[in-house]
Parts: structure tokens; C-alpha cells; sequence
């Protein structure tokens, strides 16, 4: 079953997920909100059962010296270390059988450009496990449409406040 939590920036999506990870497990990742002196500058790629943080995407005029991009799309660099972690996490989610398996922030990205988690996310939908992605609304129908995705179950969130997993500096 593929299950797409849905809504617009900051209504609660990862907390969602979260909160589902906690009372379901599984494994997976989520894409926390990076601060600094309340400043946001990105986000960072967690995985849910271990905590394993990597710098995932930065705003471009938040990114330091030894940063290592793969993409650049709108106002975010992303990182190539992250794509590899995810791809990682995944690989080792697939060989234990783990489940729900849980992928959080696919984005225009992934939708318009096919990159990022795109490939990653054609892996776990072939496997027919249960899998929660959360993506914004306005994404929803060409997620569904491009990658095939019969009867999903859709989980719209509303503004709940992102108080776990978030990174202050």
C-alpha cells in the first residue's frame, strides 16, 4: 500500500511521519528543518532508526566551503553525500525486509526534473511493501501519474507544528 501524506510547506508533513515511525516502526528518512540563530538554511536527511543525520539540501547562500552539490534547483543546493546516504539507507531497508518504509520531501525535483530520490523511489514502489512518502499538494497527481501508483491512500495534514526532529545550531 503507498500512502501520500500531502500538504503545503509547514503543515506538519515530517511530524506526521514521525509520529507514524514511532507508533508503527519501520525505517526510513525524513528531511529536517537546519537553523542558524533562527535562521533556516536547509535541511538535513535522518534516518529514523538510528538518528544518522547528513547535510542534505542548503539555501544557495547558505552553503560553506566544503559542500559537495549534485543538483541545483530554485533556491537549494543539494548534496551528493545525502543522495548516496539515501540510497544506502534504502539498499539496507530492501535486504532486512523492513516495513513501512517511509521517504519523506520528494519534490519538484524528483517530479519535474527526475532526479533526486527519483530512481530510489522506482526501487521501493516495485517491492509492493507498505510505504509512506510525503510530498505538497500541488505534486500529488503527477507523483501518482508518473510513477503508476494504483489506489493510493492520501493523508492530507494540517498545520501541525514541526517540534520534533529539527535541527537548531
Amino acid at each position: 500500500m503507498v500512502n501520500i501524506i500531502t500538504g503545503n510547506v509547514n503543515q506538519g508533513k515530517t511530524s506526521y511521519m514521525c509520529s507514524l515511525y514511532e507508533k508503527r516502526g519501520g525505517d526510513g528518512f525524513i528531511c529536517v528543518k537546519v537553523f542558524n540563530k533562527n535562521n533556516f538554511h536547509g535541511y538535513d536527511l535522518v534516518r529514523l532508526t538510528t538518528g544518522e543525520s547528513t547535510p542534505f539540501a542548503r539555501k544557495n547562500d547558505a552553503i560553506s566551503g566544503d559542500w559537495d552539490e549534485m543538483y541545483r534547483f530554485g533556491i537549494f543546493s543539494f548534496s551528493g553525500h545525502a543522495f548516496t546516504a539515501a540510497d544506502r539507507i534504502i539498499a539496507e531497508i530492501i535486504k532486512d525486509g523492513t516495513e513501512p518504509i517511509f521517504i519523506d520531501e520528494v519534490g519538484p525535483l524528483e517530479i519535474v526534473e527526475q532526479k533526486g530520490f527519483y530512481e530510489l523511489l522506482k526501487r521501493v514502489l516495485k517491492l509492493n511493501r507498505e510505504v509512506y512518502i510525503s510530498i505538497r499538494n500541488e505534486l500529488v497527481s503527477e507523483l501518482i501519474k508518473d510513477f503508476k501508483i494504483n489506489e493510493p491512500r492520501i493523508i492530507p495534514k494540517g498545520c501541525l507544528r514541526h517540534t520534533n526532529y529539527t535541527n537548531r545550531n
